[in-house]
């Protein structure tokens, strides 16, 4: 039962962990559903209607208005045998009030509610409150109410239109099911936090709103045959705490502000009296005012910045009792909490969440709370290590890699990077970019080609016999290929070999006649062979070349900072293009079937997939002595069976190990590779990744390039291009018959041909 007043074990804390956790899981929706050019070209894309939407029931008078009939009924579904029960009954049906007037006094007999004050009205209320909600249980979920006391709470998700019209109907229900069993609703005091995002949610907002001049806005509610109009806030108060959708933790935190410097004020008399030694202050300061600002605050944690403000908000109440002032005393405030034998506020929260957290999961309340605030839990335990080691940069409200991983751990990935400084991805965008990625890999196992998948294929490479002939990466421009098939030459209108355009008089006007771009005439109208003279139109070719390659040392520039080239072997067992093949055609064919369902995009799952196989076939390579032994012959691992760095030796014409570089452990490598599978499934972090030839059964040439390209705008993406880095020249690259270097500056091919084309067309 969702009751968590007047129960034992139970407390406040409970209803507010399932608020809270409510709260926090809409937020990261809602962040879900913002988009923006960058969010766009990765594939992501939002809902029609998402967001959530709380409903605060304020009951005025609650325990005087509780029927006597429903307590009789509340007390038999608890199993009250009738001797105990006819006494109970008994006790409230004497129950007298009298009233006195300077000589004139009169006797009034109650007919309804219970008596406040006495030892056993706790316990009626919880049994009333039982029958209550086995009624809201019958069209509600449990993780939709909350209640404290006459406190209740009920909480929704809305993920499509449809939602949004049906919480409005179990507000409805929730209204009239509370009249009905005796329950006055104060509407005024009674609220609404709804928020909604998405192409269709301002619209399906609008049909329930209304808008009251000078007083604001309000959702109309049908309860019976009359219409009930509750005011929407942004924010609300509820057992101590701010509820909102935007930031409860910033908001919760200055609400505690605001209570400790009231209780302060009332205290300041006594504070300032010299009848109490300092020391009796500081006690009856710590009872009050202190326990005012830290009430709740271990539900909520910390926002980016608060550690620093609660440091000083204890120490300017500290200085006034001590009458220290800091520009007299010179004291920082942490000596001053040192020199009182206090600790700083920061880490007595991280002591307080992890007592509770562990209080909570050990008791029963495990089984009685939802999942979501289980995760919550975990979040928690996590924020309060980063208080402990860290109390002034941690922020609750933006988990850090270790945080989300934390959040639901029956969700997150394993290889997701446990990096306590990592940067600070929404939880949304962790579990949908996790969701996307086991979605894609169970495309992949599920898939209908032949061969052994890519665990099986990683396994197999490794116990495999080492090739003949080491790898050669040096010489590649005579294996790269030259021919193209003809499925892979262009229609001389985009990419690929035949790059030159078509005349616009071959291909039709693309705009309407009469205006626009289709007005200007033909391309062939303006720069046929008679319009211009040979003379400038030689001279207008030469400024656009000299123009296309300044613009390509620009990007050759740009991309030694995020850029690096694969080099993969097209042949042989240990080749994995052959999977990339596979991922390709599954991408495309469920890209097809389920456009909307499949948003991760075509570069993001081609490197899962790479890494996926790297990870799995570098974890093969300890299993036995005949694998470590094809290893060291591979040059994968060396002597001490670490992992090398590799040179090419151009006299002798092979890799070698190079000897000026500290090589890696096997370890670190797994790990590097796990951490970059969790990585790049992240917006923003892979912008490019492709072959620079199409994908195909009969690819020409020995040498297949890649180019990877990484992002610049977040924490993640600098630290996949930090492994990457640390992976290039490596001997792990050769378990995937590849050599891996980072971007140089120089022209392409195409830009030297046309320098030189651009050389001969001047005059000497």
């Amino acid at each position: 039962m969702p009751q968590s007043a007047y129960l034992p074990a139970r407390s406040a804390q409970d209803a507010l962990d399932r608020a809270l956790t409510h709260c926090h899981h809409a937020r990261a929706i809602l962040r879900a559903q913002q988009n923006n050019p960058h969010l766009r070209k990765q594939g992501h894309q939002t809902a029609p209607c998402r967001g959530a939407i709380t409903l605060s029931v304020d009951l005025q008078k609650a325990f005087d208005l509780l029927p006597r009939a429903l307590l009789d009924q509340a007390l038999q579904a608890a199993e009250i045998s009738a001797e105990l029960r006819w006494a109970i009954l008994q006790i409230h049906r004497h129950a007298q009030m009298q009233f006195k007037v300077g000589q004139h006094q009169t006797t009034v007999t109650t007919e309804n509610g219970i008596r406040q004050g006495c030892g056993l009205s706790p316990t009626l209320w919880s049994l009333f409150t039982g029958l209550v909600l086995s009624e809201l249980l019958s069209q509600l979920g449990k993780e939709d109410v909350t209640a404290y006391a006459d406190d209740w709470l009920f909480q929704w998700f809305i993920n499509q239109v449809s939602d949004l019209d049906s919480a409005i109907d179990k507000i409805s229900f929730v209204l009239t099911t509370l009249a009905r069993f005796g329950m006055k609703i104060s509407v005024d005091k009674t609220v609404i936090l709804v928020s909604v995002k998405g192409t269709k949610a301002a619209g399906a907002l609008k049909r329930h709103v209304r808008h009251v001049p000078g007083k604001g806005h309000f959702l109309c509610i049908p309860v019976g045959a009359e219409h009930v109009l509750l005011p929407i806030v942004k924010q609300h108060t509820y057992l101590g705490l701010q509820l909102s959708y935007t930031a409860p933790e910033q908001l919760s935190l200055k609400h505690r502000f605001r209570q400790s410097w009231t209780t302060f004020n009332r205290l300041l008399p006594a504070l300032k009296s010299s009848s109490l030694t300092q020391q009796q202050k500081l006690r009856v300061w710590h009872s009050c005012a202190y326990a005012a600002l830290m009430y709740g605050l271990d539900c909520t944690g910390l926002p980016l910045g608060g550690a620093e403000k609660l440091l000083q908000h204890v120490a300017k109440q500290l200085r006034v009792i001590l009458k220290s002032p800091v520009h007299l005393s010179r004291e920082s405030s942490i000596d001053l909490l040192a020199r009182l034998g206090y600790i700083t506020p920061s880490q007595d929260l991280a002591t307080r969440i992890r007592s509770r957290v562990e209080k909570c999961q050990q008791g029963h309340m495990q089984s009685l709370q939802p999942t979501r605030v289980h995760s919550r839990w975990n979040l928690l335990l996590a924020h309060a290590d980063s208080l402990k080691q860290e109390p002034t940069s941690v922020d609750i409200s933006q988990p850090s890699y270790k945080v989300a991983t934390a959040v639901l751990p029956a969700m997150a990935p394993a290889d997701l990077p446990d990096r306590e400084h990592a940067s600070e991805p929404e939880t949304a965008e962790l579990l949908q970019a996790q969701a996307q990625a086991d979605m894609f890999k169970t495309m992949l196992n599920n898939s209908a080609a032949s061969g052994a998948g890519p665990q099986s294929l990683g396994t197999a490479a490794m116990q495999a016999p080492a090739p003949s002939t080491p790898m050669d990466t040096a010489q590649r421009d005579g294996k790269r290929g030259t021919v193209e098939d003809e499925s892979s030459k262009g229609n001389g209108s985009g990419k690929g070999p035949n790059k030159w355009p078509r005349r616009e008089h071959e291909k039709g006007s693309h705009g309407r006649s009469g205006n626009g771009w289709g007005n200007h005439g033909n391309w062939g109208d303006h720069w046929g062979p008679q319009s211009r003279e040979p003379s400038e139109v030689r001279d207008l070719c030469l400024m656009m070349s000299r123009l296309v390659l300044r613009h390509e040392d620009a990007q050759s520039i740009a991309r030694t900072e995020t850029g690096f080239v694969m080099f993969c072997q097209t042949q042989g067992l240990l080749s994995s293009l052959p999977d990339l093949m596979k991922a390709n055609d599954v991408w495309k064919k469920a890209k097809e079937e389920m456009p909307n369902t499949l948003t991760m995009p075509l570069r993001v799952a081609l490197l899962l997939q790479f890494l996926e196989i790297w990870h799995s076939r570098m974890g093969m390579i300890d299993k036995s002595e005949d694998s470590i032994a094809n290893a060291k012959e591979m040059l994968i691992l060396n002597a001490d069976n670490k992992v090398p760095y590799l040179q090419y030796n151009a006299q002798e014409k092979k890799m070698e190990i190079k000897p000026d570089r500290e090589p890696m452990e096997l370890e670190e490598v797994m790990e590097c590779l796990k951490d970059l599978k969790g990585l790049i499934i992240l917006p923003m972090t892979v912008i490019r990744f492709h072959a620079t030839r199409r994908l195909s059964q009969d690819l020409k040439g020995e040498i297949l390039p890649m180019v990877l390209e990484i992002g610049l705008r977040t924490r993640e993406a600098d630290q996949a291009w930090q492994m990457f880095t640390r992976l290039c020249h490596s001997g792990a690259c050769r378990a995937m018959a590849m050599s891996l270097r980072a971007d140089k500056m120089g022209r392409s091919a195409l830009a030297t041909n046309l320098q030189k084309m651009t050389e001969s067309m001047s005059d000497p």
